[in-house]
Order: structure tokens, then C-alpha cells, then sequence
């Protein structure tokens, strides 16, 4: 037999069999076009200009990561099904003649074809959108265009080589099974699997507990770094319980409905029940990979849109003023810091506040029966932030004139109030004089990752033993800050500002540290925007894994349903009463996942609050709407999916009448 004729069949297997074909298609060129649009992106050269670079080169190659390796599992995962629903085919091959060294040149002209499709398409397709996915990218980082785009010849080679050895390893995977398969097992192949599975005790309680342990631990963690040591933890419980309830307590359940007599001997119930019985085992994998997945969408794309949307207000918190400058205790030094500003400011035209300037210490603590102690590590629930100021400072920046005792002190908390009549720093005990309601250089947060507090003392002399006693070696010496507000709040760009100050400093001051909040911005929403867009990047990803998951799961079904359906036609069963049961089973199939998706986001919510704590972002209201938001927008889509699959699926089944 000539080449032209192995590759002339080929290319009519593919159009037989295109309603499982053009997804699998259309999912290689998706994945070929994410990853060689995150790879672009990775390795633009202009990256390393843009404000907050490190971060950003970290979060596009962890995308470059994670895009790579779903892809693997997402093209091995619809391979297997075209497999097994060719099964009948390739055997038929072997009765009517064919060695299987002519289906391995079939099948081999098969996969080249897809491979040089899906990899021409995708790439075609990476250059055509990647603009529209750069200009995406900036947008969201609120950044000046100061990347270019290019077309990146080195990431179109890496994206080949990637693609080409995943589709080099599936023909590799179908020819082995080929191989050790008699023609009569592959005739059979396309029923294997299909026998009641058992249901086990065992493995619905492993799945009860699991899933009960990880609901346990997202409700009960009530600290960002607890979050962040238990989450991973949380997660791998929920998927072993996921995994085993679908798997266990699935068949469990449809065989307490088996014997309920009042439920399981109605026409349509029978059907549906015995159907998913049937294959439950298979099913069940199906669906919980499905809930997984749907979780995954609904988690990634409702934190990191809260981010964003929260990235301004969380900036604030952390940087009350808009420039503060840090230098050590001089009074030469604050002189001549003033001036640079006056300077500047005059030559610059734009109005600022009167600058203020404080000395203080700053440290943290663990707060442990009631007394503070000296503490290295901030990797602790217990750690507390400190900054102490002598009262001198604090009159000269509020315009009062409080007087305090040594063993006196003025208290101001950001989150919750201390409420107590007296505080214990190292071996000292301070009464707390007042607890301030207000501090010029902080802002009330009730929902802070640690507890930060600002003490007043009476004198540098007190701030001094404080100093000896709790701060780190190295930091022990007190210093200045300096800060100022722009009065212009018109949204205009003090960047220019900013830069020449700090350079007029860097000339005369030999150590000082300087943060300006238009500065931090860029960084900021840099980052949050590549937090952003990454989400989006794996959410669709994720979805399009959904989608084909449920997709082949329910083509699938449809086929192995086409002939039940006709016997039971041929025995009185009604065409409205097959819609009926039809829809009664996809609506299962469809929508327990989904259900298992929302139950495992509203159990998560409190450990992702939390987590997200850590990044600064208080606002539990925004995150609640961009959560509610992300699920209205994921059922959604789910329901339109469902339409067409139930479409296609009875259309499947609608031919056995």
C-alpha cells in the first residue's frame, strides 16, 4: 500500500470522526496560542524596564509553567477519549487485513496532521491576538507604553519543540496500546469498564473526612500566615474528598435510590439510574475532575480581580502620605532635608503640606502572656509591629501639648483597640496613659495581616532603653522621617517631582531611604495587573479544560446511550419520555459538579480573605462581589455549554429511532 493512501485515510478518519476531532483541534491551538503568547511575554527584553520587573518576569513564568503542564494533561486527557471511541474503528482495520504497523502509519499521518495544524494555527493565531493581548496587559497595569511588542522567534521554537513532544508522546501512548491489543479487544474496546462498580464504606468515609478536614481548617484559620501554611493543605484534602465522595458515595447514593421502589420504578427514573450506575466509576472521575477544575476557575479569577479592584485602597493603607523619607537623627540632616524640599518645590510649582518630621524606632515583638518579647521572625500568628516616637514629635505633628511620666505612654492601634490599662515591653511595664482614636502617621484597619501599634513615650532617653532592650542590633539607632501630601489631588503625575528630590538628597545625604506613593503605584498595579491577567490566562484555561471535559464526557454518554435508548423505544418508551430522561441525566451530569464547585468556594472563602490579608487587601466586601460576580459569570457559561451539549448529546442518542 502507497503513503498516499495511508495519508488519503487519515485525512478521512479525521472528517468521519470530526464532531470529537474539531475540540480536540480546536484545544491544541487554544493551548499552542496561551503558551506562546505567556512565553512572548516572559521573554519581551523591554520586562526588565517596567516598574516592578521581578515580580512580573516571576508571575508570567509561573504561567509559562502552569500553561505547559495543563496543556500536557488537557491533550493526553482528549486523546484518550478519540482512543477509545476509535477503538471499533482501528479493530475493524485489523479484521478486514490491516497489520498494525499500516494503523501505526494511519495514525502517525493522523497526528502529524494535527500537530502541524495545531501548531501553524496557534501560532499564526499567537502573533494575530498578541498585540491585543499586550495592549491588554498594559492597560491593566496602568503603565506608559514602555514595552514594545515583538514577535519572538525564540519563543515560537520553544513553543513547537513543547507541542510537538506532546503529541510525539501520545502517538507513542496509542501505538503501545495498539500494539498490545488483539483486534477483538479493540473491536470490545470502546465497552470496557462499563460493569457496576462496587461502592466502598471505606472509601465514602476517607472521602467524608477528608472533605470534612478541609472544610474544617478553611473555616477555622483566622490568620494570614496560618492561611498561608494550611491552605496547600486545605486544598489537597478537599480534592482527595472531592475525588472519593464522587467516586464512593456516588454509587452509594444511586443504589439507596435503587432500592427505594417509589423513586427507581417510574420510566424515567429507571433509565437515568441505572444508566449512571452503570458508569458510574468512569462518570464519577469525569465529574469530580470537572468540580475541581470549576473550582479552580472560580478561585483564581475572584482573587485576583479583587486585587486589582482593591489595589488603590490597599496602597493607601499602606502609604498614608504621599512621600516619606527616612534618614538618621541629625538635626543638621532635617535642616538641610527641609530646604531640598522648599527648593524643589519652588522650582517645581506644585503645592504640597508642611512637611513633618519625627524620630523614631521600629520592631517587632511577639505577644505572648500578656507581655511583649523581642522578636527576630514576623513568620509567627503572635508577631505585633512596632514604631515608638517621643512625645516632643508627637505634639509638634498633632498640635497638642500632652505631657507624660516615664512609665507613661500614649497608644495607638490600627486594628482592634488594646483595651488594657497597661503594656509590657521586654521587662518594662507602661500604664497606657490614653489610647488614641487617631494618628497622623496611620490609619484605623481593622483587618491588618499583624497588629500594628504606635507608642508615644515621654522622652528620646525612655525610647533609648526601649531600643536596648527589644531592636535588633543593627537597628537600634533611631532615625528621622520626613513626609509631606501633594495638595493637588487632580490625579497628576508628581513622578517628575519625586526623582528630582531624591536625587537633590542623594547628593548630601550619605544613608537615607525614600517612598513616594506615585511611585509605589506603578509598581503596585504592575504587579496586581500581572496578578490579573494571569488569572484570566488560567481561568480560561481552566474553562476550556471544563468545557472539553464535559464536552467529550456527554458525546461520550451519548454514544454508549444510543443503543439503550432504541431497545427502549422498541419496548413503548416515548419520544418526550427519552427528552425527559435525557435531560434528567445531563442536568445531573451537569450540575453536581458545578453545585460541588460553589459549596467548596463558600466554604474557602474564609481561608482565601484571609490569604488575600496578606497582601494588604482589608476590603471582605469587595472580595465577597468579585466572588458573587465570578459566579454568576461561570454558571453562566456553564448553562450555555449545557445547552449545546444536551443538543448534541440527543442528537446522538435521536438516531437510534
Amino acid at each position: 500500500m502507497r503513503n498516499t493512501m495511508y495519508l488519503k485515510l487519515a485525512l478521512v478518519n479525521l472528517k468521519n470522526n470530526r464532531r470529537t476531532f474539531v475540540p480536540y483541534l480546536l484545544a491544541c491551538i487554544g493551548c499552542v496560542l496561551m503558551f506562546y503568547n505567556m512565553l512572548t511575554l516572559r521573554y519581551n527584553p523591554g520586562l526588565s524596564e517596567m516598574p516592578g520587573a521581578a515580580v512580573l518576569e516571576s508571575i508570567f513564568q509561573f504561567g509559562v509553567v502552569i500553561i505547559g503542564i495543563f496543556s500536557l494533561i488537557i491533550l493526553f486527557y482528549t486523546n484518550s477519549f478519540l482512543m477509545k471511541r476509535r477503538k471499533k474503528e482501528v479493530g475493524l482495520y485489523s479484521i478486514l487485513g490491516l497489520e498494525k504497523r499500516h494503523i501505526a502509519k494511519i495514525l502517525s499521518y493522523e497526528t502529524l496532521f494535527t500537530a502541524f495544524l495545531a501548531i501553524t494555527v496557534g501560532l499564526l493565531g499567537g502573533v494575530l491576538f498578541g498585540k491585543l493581548v499586550f495592549l491588554t496587559l498594559l492597560h491593566l497595569m496602568k503603565t506608559p507604553l514602555t514595552l514594545d511588542f515583538i514577535i519572538t522567534p525564540s519563543a515560537a521554537i520553544y513553543t513547537t519543540f513543547l507541542f510537538l513532544s506532546i503529541f510525539l508522546v501520545t502517538l507513542l501512548v496509542n501505538l503501545l496500546h495498539i500494539r498490545l491489543s488483539n483486534p477483538i479487544g479493540l473491536l470490545r474496546g470502546s465497552n470496557e469498564g462499563e460493569k457496576e462498580p462496587k461502592a466502598s464504606w471505606i472509601l465514602t468515609l476517607v472521602g467524608l473526612a477528608a472533605l470534612g478536614g478541609g472544610y474544617t481548617i478553611a473555616v477555622t484559620v483566622d490568620t494570614p500566615l496560618d492561611a498561608i501554611s494550611l491552605f496547600f493543605f486545605a486544598v489537597l484534602l478537599v480534592i482527595i474528598g472531592t475525588y472519593a465522595l464522587f467516586t464512593s458515595g456516588s454509587i452509594k447514593l444511586l443504589k439507596l435510590l435503587k432500592r427505594s421502589t417509589w423513586f427507581y420504578y417510574k420510566p424515567r427514573n429507571f433509565v437515568s439510574v441505572s444508566s449512571m450506575m452503570y458508569r458510574m466509576k468512569q462518570n464519577a472521575v469525569g465529574l469530580a475532575t470537572i468540580c475541581i477544575l470549576s473550582t479552580m476557575v472560580l478561585v483564581t479569577l475572584s482573587s485576583t480581580s479583587s486585587l486589582y479592584l482593591g489595589a488603590g485602597d490597599m496602597l493607601r493603607s499602606l502609604y498614608p502620605n504621599d512621600v516619606a523619607i527616612h534618614y538618621p537623627v541629625d538635626a543638621n540632616q532635617k535642616n538641610m532635608v527641609t530646604i531640598l524640599i522648599e527648593k524643589q518645590v519652588s522650582s517645581s510649582g506644585i503645592d504640597i503640606t508642611q512637611p513633618v518630621s519625627y524620630r523614631s524606632i521600629s520592631f517587632w515583638a511577639l505577644h505572648e502572656n500578656g507581655q511583649f518579647q523581642p522578636s527576630d521572625s514576623v513568620r509567627n500568628s503572635s508577631a505585633c509591629a512596632f514604631e515608638v516616637l517621643p512625645v516632643e514629635d508627637y505634639n509638634a505633628m498633632s498640635g497638642n501639648s500632652t505631657t507624660l511620666r516615664p512609665e507613661e505612654v500614649l497608644l495607638f492601634s490600627e486594628g482592634e483597640n488594646y483595651g488594657q490599662p497597661s503594656l509590657t515591653l521586654g521587662t518594662q511595664t507602661f500604664q497606657i496613659k490614653e489610647e488614641l482614636a487617631s494618628l497622623l502617621i496611620a490609619q484605623k484597619n481593622t483587618a491588618n495581616s499583624f497588629d500594628n501599634y504606635y507608642l508615644v513615650v515621654n522622652s528620646m532617653e525612655t525610647l533609648d532603653q526601649i531600643s536596648t532592650m527589644l531592636v535588633n542590633e543593627q537597628d537600634k539607632a533611631a532615625q528621622y522621617t520626613t513626609f509631606f501630601n501633594f495638595t493637588q489631588q487632580d490625579g497628576k503625575d508628581h513622578t517628575a517631582f519625586y526623582h528630582a528630590l531624591n536625587s537633590d538628597i542623594k547628593q548630601v545625604l550619605p544613608e537615607f531611604s525614600m517612598r513616594g506613593i506615585d511611585i509605589v503605584r506603578q509598581e503596585w498595579f504592575s504587579m496586581y495587573g500581572g496578578f490579573l491577567f494571569l488569572g484570566v490566562f488560567l481561568g480560561f484555561l481552566f474553562l476550556m479544560a471544563t468545557v472539553l471535559i464535559i464536552y467529550y464526557k456527554q458525546i461520550s454518554e451519548g454514544y454508549d446511550d444510543h443503543d439503550r435508548f432504541a431497545i427502549m423505544q422498541k419496548v413503548g418508551m416515548s419520544q418526550k419520555e427519552v427528552r425527559q430522561t435525557i435531560n434528567k441525566q445531563i442536568l445531573t451530569v451537569f450540575f453536581l459538579p458545578l453545585a460541588g464547585a460553589v459549596v467548596h468556594i463558600l466554604f474557602a472563602f474564609s481561608v482565601i480573605r484571609n490569604l488575600l490579608l496578606a497582601f494588604h487587601l482589608t476590603d471582605t466586601f469587595l472580595f465577597f462581589l468579585c466572588t458573587a460576580a465570578t459566579v454568576a459569570f461561570f454558571a453562566a457559561i456553564y448553562v450555555v455549554v449545557y445547552l449545546l451539549t444536551a443538543r448534541t448529546y440527543y442528537k446522538i442518542v435521536e438516531a437510534a429511532s
